[in-house]
C-alpha cells in the first residue's frame, strides 16, 4: 500500500490568502481548522516522538545523592531527578506520555501520604531501611525490590536506615492527564491518614505490593506486554547492580 496523503480521505487542502485569513479568525476563538494538523495528528503508521536514550545509574547517582543537601524532602514534596526524554521534555516524559525518575530519601526521611490519578511502579536499587504503605499495607523493600502504586491509592515511603540513603526508580502513567482527562494529586487533610491500624500490616498477602516469590511472574508477563518496563528493568541490572 502506498502511503499518499493526497489519496481520496486524506487531508489535502491548498491554503490561500482566503483559508489564512479565515484561519486567523478561528484562532482568535481559540479554534482551527482540522484539516491542517489532521495528518500529522493522524498518520499512515506509528511514528514515536520519543528517541532512544541510555541513562546510566552511576553518571547520575552522584546528582542524586547531591540533591539530599541541596533540597528538603518536605520543601521538594518528593526528591526526584527526572529523566526527561529530549523530544518530550516539554511533557516531562521519559518515552512517550510515561514518566520515569530517582528518588532518594535519606535516613529517617518519610514522605507524607498522598495519592494521585496515575499509577506507578517502584523499583528499589540500593539502601537499606526502605518502607511503603499502600492502602494501609506496610511492606519493608530493599535493592531489586519492586513495589506497585495502583492509580488513585493512598501512599507513602520512608527510611529507617541509619547512615545508608535509599535509592529508587519510579515509574508513573500519566497519560489520563495528557490526554485531555484530567489529573490530579492529593494530600490528606490535617492529621486525618487513610487508613488507621492496618498502616502497620505486612506480608505476602499484599495485593499492592509484591514481594520476590510473587514478583517473578508478574516480571514475566509485564515483560511480554510492557516494552518499556522490559528496557528498565534491563538498563537497572546493568548499571546499577554489580
Amino acid at each position: 500500500m502506498a502511503y499518499d496523503d493526497d489519496a481520496l480521505g486524506r487531508a489535502r487542502v491548498t491554503d490561500t490568502p482566503e483559508l489564512e485569513a479565515y484561519y486567523a479568525r478561528l484562532e482568535k476563538l481559540e479554534a482551527g481548522a482540522l484539516w491542517k494538523v489532521a495528518n500529522k495528528i493522524e498518520p499512515w503508521y506509528p511514528q514515536p516522538q520519543s528517541i532512544p536514550v541510555h541513562w546510566r545509574f552511576a553518571d547520575l547517582r552522584p546528582l542524586v545523592l547531591e540533591a539530599l543537601n541541596l533540597v528538603t524532602g518536605d520543601d521538594a514534596g518528593r526528591r526526584v531527578v527526572a529523566l526527561y526524554n529530549p523530544q518530550r521534555r516539554e511533557l516531562a516524559a521519559t518515552v512517550g506520555l510515561l514518566y520515569s525518575g530517582l528518588q532518594v530519601m535519606g535516613p529517617g526521611e518519610a514522605m507524607t501520604a498522598h495519592r494521585h490519578q496515575a499509577a506507578a511502579l517502584r523499583f528499589v536499587i540500593e539502601g537499606t531501611g526502605a518502607w511503603t504503605i499502600v492502602d494501609g499495607q506496610k511492606l519493608k523493600v530493599g535493592p531489586r525490590d519492586f513495589a506497585i502504586t495502583p492509580n488513585w491509592t493512598w501512599h507513602e515511603h520512608g527510611n529507617e536506615g541509619i547512615g545508608k540513603c535509599d535509592a529508587r526508580t519510579d515509574r508513573a502513567d500519566h497519560r489520563h492527564g495528557q490526554q485531555g482527562r484530567p489529573s490530579s494529586f492529593e494530600w490528606p487533610c490535617g492529621s486525618a491518614w487513610p487508613w488507621t491500624a492496618q498502616r502497620e500490616r505486612a506480608g505476602c498477602a499484599n495485593t499492592c505490593l509484591l514481594c520476590r516469590p510473587c514478583r517473578a511472574a508478574l516480571t514475566k508477563r509485564s515483560l511480554k506486554y510492557f516494552p518499556f518496563f522490559s528496557f528498565f528493568i534491563s538498563a537497572s541490572h546493568s548499571d546499577c547492580f554489580f
